[in-house]
């Protein structure tokens, strides 16, 4: 029996751990299959998912020692180094220096006689950390290892949202992605196993109903379990079950009440441990430097850390750091030091929750101060200097960075060579510019000669064939006539000819008739009484034959519907089928583009799903690809901007002026100034909806109120900003701002647990009234009729404010805590951004709620269109989900996952465009499938030729992708 606690907390199961294991047995099995199919296997899933435990304990526990001889790896500081330093630890036989991968895998193999697996884990630090040289010079290792006959197999474990990277593999490898499985998160059934079985090697009781109860608390919406949150939270139940009887710990349902509500155990964890620190503020910088600019985690020694803090403007002394990373490590939120002197975070989990801590300007910092030493490294290398746009970049940022005398020579030099380069252009294009005005000129007196001459003879030409016209028509006028009065002749001939011929038979048929007349009454008269009789039974047959008739037109029209059906279906899954092989072929854009386009009009013909999350990513990475997006971002400064966009201009408000770009032509057309308090900084600012004012919440805790003045059709400077107020009274930061529909009244909201509200009157701007909240205010929304507020608090509540009465109520809503708030306006609908990455819909009528399914971490960001039928979410992991409000819970949303960064805001505009603000660019997304293929088909070259179609499509006929163009061969 297992002494102690038999979980793990953040920690990865290892091959001892094998009696402790439970609930992982399907995934085992078929890792251990799959790793005999090919040298490599591809691992991947999201975070959390117990991918490296599956692979450390799960397929370690499958082998027999005599059967493999696994090499654990992690990057460290280059993952060439860190290969060749695994390889020498198990060495038997001292490996020679600067010996190829080859020749040290093949000398282990010889040592111990074993197939080696080289197990990759967290591969995807290799593409956060790793620079181009180092990635191409692993690809080109990997390559000879897997072409070579070496008893070697390969696994590499990545987080799924870094998979698009392993591309670089393609064009050396082309089966890489061939053998490969998903991670995905572990059941509730497989989940409880987890929670019983370890119990029951260690001889902890178990309540009935415990595990059930337990997971409806950690997980209440979701049918899946986040492995993370699990581990951590039985550690603390078996700490308390532990200070109640040591000798016979007991999971009962009365222990997992006392712990009340879980909304973000690991949250919590985080805060009560940083809580116990003599200096918080110091430790949660330590914890910070553990944190790379992507949110993952990142190894660093004691130097380094000191490094960090002091790029943030904070000096803690060498025993310090020293002190506060020993605590850490006793704590369980660090491992120990590696060989290399490097201490690490033990879960990405951590890095996310730690990632979350790190301010806009601290993160603006970092990556500012790794651009310029990545570019001195460069510089170092290739003699390369800064450019223009990284100098405009890191120029508001230069007096706050605390940099040694090498990077500040460096920066100066950069700019002395930019300023040479650019004299130099100058100067060059003045000299071309006059000598091409010298050689227009003589071009243009020549002309002017040419042109008299050839004037004279167009006249002349002219009036000759005014002539020749006049003669022609006149002589085909006269041969008109003649035909026609020969015409009329024969006609008037032929009709007599024919009228004789006619009297004459109808004299003969006369007689005829008269004899046949005769006969048929008689006949007549016999046949009467039996069409009575046969009258009645006609009738009865008829009727019977019209209900058989009835029957098979309707068996008839089911069968129609059915196969017309079964067609629609294959139709478009196989456009679907297509549309995700299309994504492949990045290295031929035009077949890429012609495959996205067939199955967006094979979509659209059958009458699909639009916008379809599959078609839509086909045709956009085609029209990437193709270069139709090639204007699609731009580098902007960072902080918190504001958008609004009207008429195709976006206005975005920054940190001391109002900027406006075209949408369409993607560039920038004007421009104001705004008056600030000094020595004075912008954390937000926002529009008001009609975009005729503007807020700007400063770091002296005042609020800005300005009159926005748009004219859209000036081509230059459309906008004008005046100060109308300077609204005081909150006590710290004013985070959310809410005006009301008919512009009467605004609300701001800030970390003082405050809300005032404000009368917009054009002579004079009061304070109405100020509300007390419990805590501090994330969000605010005004209902449509102005009688009700609602708040999202930093303690997950959400409150309704009674305007005319001040009073207020909790909304209870189901789900985690949220952090994000919108309200559809058209459907009465809050819609809340949970932690889980979960979206709570409300309606406020009826009081039904539901929950959908959006991201894997935090929902940052919600926004609609200006109609509400588009509704967009941003999260933590630098993606996009786009809804259609219609559908919310019936369609899959679009997914957008190129950002790379996180996003700071975001509006749709009236052009079929998703504008996006991150740290750092502003990004252009066409949001319209048929805007896309309609651009896509204006840059196609040809058509599907035979073959293709063949290969793609098979049995459906072949047509035309393009109209304009030749069909394929």
């Amino acid at each position: 029996m297992i002494k102690g606690s038999p979980f793990k907390f953040l920690d990865s199961f290892t091959k001892e751990d094998r009696d402790i294991f439970f609930g992982r047995d399907k995934e085992v099995e078929e890792i251990y299959t799959r790793v005999f199919q090919s040298k490599m296997l591809l691992v991947y899933g999201a975070s959390g998912t117990g991918k490296t435990s599956l692979i450390q304990c799960g397929l370690a526990n499958k082998f027999n020692d005599a059967d493999w001889l696994p090499v654990i790896i992690r990057r460290g500081g280059n993952i060439i180094s860190a290969i060749q330093t695994q390889l020498n630890n198990l060495a038997v036989t001292p490996l020679k220096p600067n010996s190829t991968l080859k020749k040290s895998i093949q000398s282990l193999y010889l040592d111990y006689f074993k197939p080696v697996y080289l197990i990759f884990d967290q591969f995807e630090e290799l593409f956060i950390f790793g620079s181009p040289d180092e990635i191409k010079n692993f690809v080109n290792e990997v390559t000879s290892i897997v072409k070579s006959d070496l008893q070697c197999k390969l696994i590499f474990v990545i987080r799924g949202e870094y998979l698009e990277h392993l591309t670089v593999f393609e064009d050396e490898l082309p089966d890489f992605f061939d053998n490969r499985i998903r991670i995905e998160k572990m059941t509730r059934a497989n989940a409880a196993e987890a929670i019983t079985g370890p119990c029951g090697k260690a001889g902890i009781y178990v309540e009935d109903g415990f595990a059930a109860n337990l997971l409806d608390k950690l997980n209440p919406d979701k049918a899946e379990v986040e492995l993370t949150y699990l581990q951590v939270f039985l550690d603390k139940l078996y700490k308390k079950a532990a200070e109640k009887n040591a000798g016979e710990p007991a999971f009962t349902n009365s222990l997992l009440n006392q712990l009340g509500n879980v909304s973000d155990i690991l949250s919590d964890f985080l805060e009560e441990q940083i809580s116990k620190m003599a200096d918080a503020d110091a430790a949660v910088t330590v914890l910070k430097s553990f944190v790379s600019i992507e949110g993952t985690r990142k190894p660093m020694g004691l130097d380094e850390i000191a490094d960090f803090a002091r790029s943030l403007g904070k000096n803690i002394s060498p025993d310090k750091v020293k002190s506060f990373v020993n605590q850490f490590v006793d704590l369980r939120i660090l491992k120990d030091k590696d060989d290399n002197d490097k201490y690490e975070l033990r879960h990405d989990a951590l890095a996310v929750k730690i990632f979350e801590k790190i301010t806009v300007i601290e993160k603006e910092l970092i990556e500012v101060r790794l651009l310029i030493e990545n570019a001195y490294k460069n510089y170092q290398r290739r003699k390369v200097l800064i450019n223009e746009s990284d100098l405009a970049y890191i120029a508001p940022y230069e007096n706050k960075l605390f940099l040694n005398e090498q990077l500040k020579l460096f920066i100066e030099e950069s700019k002395r060579q930019l300023n040479r380069k650019k004299r130099r252009s100058r100067n060059i294009f003045l000299v071309v510019a006059s000598v091409i005005i010298g050689i227009l000129s003589c071009f243009t007196v020549w002309a002017m000669y040419e042109r008299s001459v050839a004037e004279g003879q167009t006249k002349e030409a002219e009036r000759q064939k005014i002539l020749a016209e006049q003669q022609t028509k006149l002589a085909e006028q006269q041969k008109n006539e003649a035909i026609l009065a020969n015409k009329q002749a024969l006609d008037a001939k032929a009709l007599a000819e024919a009228n004789a011929k006619s009297a004459l038979a109808a004299k003969q048929q006369a007689e005829l008739s008269r004899q046949q007349a005769l006969n048929a009454e008689a006949v007549a008269e016999r046949e009467k009484a039996n069409a009575l009789t046969q009258s009645e039974l006609a009738k009865k047959e008829a009727n019977e034959a019209e209900e058989g008739r009835a029957a098979a037109n309707k068996a008839k029209l089911q069968a129609d519907e059915a196969e017309t059906k079964a067609e629609r279906n294959y139709v478009l899954s196989m456009a679907h089928v297509v549309g995700l092989k299309a994504m492949l072929l990045k290295n031929d854009p035009q077949l890429q583009g012609l495959l996205a386009l067939q199955s967006y009009k094979l979509n659209d013909e059958y009458k699909g799903s639009k916008p379809d999350p599959v078609i839509f990513d086909a045709l956009r990475n085609s029209y990437i690809n193709l270069g139709a997006n090639k204007n699609s971002s731009i580098d902007i400064a960072s902080g918190h901007v504001a958008l609004y966009e009207n008429n195709g201009k976006l206005f975005s408000f920054g940190i001391n002026s109002v900027l406006v770009r075209s949408v369409v032509a993607n560039k920038f057309v004007g421009f104001s100034f705004i008056y600030a308090p000094p020595k004075t900084t912008a954390d937000r600012n926002f529009f008001s909806p009609d975009g005729t004012m503007a807020v700007s919440c400063r770091s002296n805790y005042e609020v800005m109120l300005y009159k926005v003045s748009l004219d859209t059709s000036l081509a230059k400077n459309p906008v004008s900003c005046n100060l109308v107020a300077e609204l005081k009274g909150h006590k710290g930061l004013v985070r959310s701002v809410a005006f009301s529909t008919d512009m009467a009244y605004l609300a701001t909201g800030g970390k003082d647990s405050l809300i005032k509200i404000w009368k917009l009157d054009s002579r004079n701007i009061s304070l109405e009234t100020t509300l007390q909240s419990q805590s501090a205010i994330k969000s605010l929304e005004y209902s449509n009729d102005g009688s009700t507020i609602y708040s999202l608090q930093e303690d997950g509540k959400v409150m309704i404010w009674d305007t005319k009465k001040y009073t207020s109520s909790e909304l209870n809503y189901n789900g985690s805590k949220p952090v994000s708030m919108a309200l559809n306006r058209v459907s009465n609908t809050l819609v809340l951004g949970l932690t889980n990455g979960s979206l709570c819909l409300a309606d406020l009528k009826t009081g039904k709620q539901s929950i959908v399914n959006a991201h894997n971490v935090q929902v940052d960001m919600i926004i609609f269109n200006k109609d509400y039928t588009l509704m967009a979410t941003a999260a933590s992991d630098k993606t996009i989900e786009m809804f259609t409000t219609s559908n919310v819970e019936t369609l899959p949303p679009i997914s957008i996952k190129d950002i790379h960064a996180k996003v700071r805001t975001m509006v749709f505009t009236s052009v079929n465009r998703l504008e996006v603000v991150t740290d750092r660019n502003m990004y252009s997304i066409v949001t319209s499938e048929d805007m896309m293929a309609g651009e896509i088909e204006k840059l196609l070259k040809r058509n599907i030729s035979t073959d293709e179609w063949n290969k793609y499509f098979k049995d459906i006929q072949y047509e035309k992708t393009v109209n304009n163009l030749p069909s394929g061969n």
